[in-house]
């Protein structure tokens, strides 16, 4: 004779917590995605669930990051906007995210820079408070005039960004 398999249950609003510290054991303290400890984040780790479109929707996944969660929904909601779900099917989409990991990883090092990376550090020059910016291009051997607007060490630091 043959046992029944044994349903998953509702899990009811006042068992949160409870399911909440099973998983949290069960998952040594580490957020389910990134394998962090979940007390590194101030925002109570939630219990992630798929939703429709997902394999075993409204099933609990496991406890994760509130960032996390937030990142990994982000995501899928780009996945079914873009088309890609439809287009790969749902085992093709979980293939392109792990391939996408893989290209993530590689070692791009020896690649030209884009040419957008001197607009990029420029920008981000300029979100520098002053003393910061002055102390960016002491490093790099460029002394400004002590009475230099931000304009002008923008002007400057650009000029260095083009000599490189």
């Amino acid at each position: 004779m043959t046992t029944p398999l044994k349903q998953p249950k509702q899990l009811k609003t006042k068992h949160i917590a409870l399911e909440r510290g099973r998983l949290n054991k069960s998952q040594n303290g580490l957020c389910a995605i990134c394998k962090q400890p979940l007390v590194d984040e101030k925002r109570t780790p939630h219990l992630d669930h798929a939703h429709d479109q997902e394999p075993n929707p409204h099933h609990i996944r496991g406890l994760v990051h509130a960032s996390c969660n937030t990142a990994l929904g982000s995501l899928w909601k780009v996945l079914i906007r873009t088309g890609k779900l439809n287009a790969l099917g749902l085992d093709g989409v979980t293939r392109w995210l792990a391939d996408a990991a893989e290209y993530y990883l590689q070692d791009y090092s020896m690649n030209a820079y884009h040419p957008k990376k001197l607009t990029d550090l420029a920008a981000k020059f300029k979100r520098l408070n002053k003393t910061q910016q002055i102390l960016k291009l002491q490093r790099v051997s460029i002394t400004p005039e002590k009475k230099a607007t931000k304009d002008q060490l923008l002007k400057l630091y650009k000029q260095y960004l083009k000599i490189l």
